[in-house]
């Protein structure tokens, strides 16, 4: 794999989405099953990568353009700590996966 800025940028971007899901995840009272985990990281991803591929201009489609991140792309550097769309999302994903009829793998 070639690294470039470009790259790094995804890959600090893919990270933050991680520790935000593992953080919620961690803030529930009932635990997800690790399938169940899993799914809930898929969907946040793609929520990212959904939103990366309607970015528009020159970095569309990078990760770090995803729309569901303007708030903290565009926040200043006092307020990051703002919950972006992508923050308010992960407890619906959760919630869902929780509520739905259950990962193959658990049964």
């Amino acid at each position: 794999m070639t690294v470039d800025d470009r790259t790094v940028d995804e890959i600090v971007v893919l990270a933050d989405i991680i520790f935000r899901v593992e953080a919620e995840i961690t803030a529930q009272r009932s635990r997800p099953t690790p399938a169940q985990r899993a799914d809930i990281l898929a969907i946040a991803i793609m929520e990212l990568v959904a939103s990366a591929r309607a970015a528009r201009g020159l970095h569309s489609g990078r990760l770090y353009a995803a729309t569901v991140l303007d708030e903290l792309n565009d926040a200043p550097e006092s307020e990051t700590d703002q919950p972006t769309a992508i923050d308010l999302l992960i407890p619906v994903f959760i919630a869902q996966v929780m509520a739905g009829p259950g990962h193959p793998d658990d049964a």
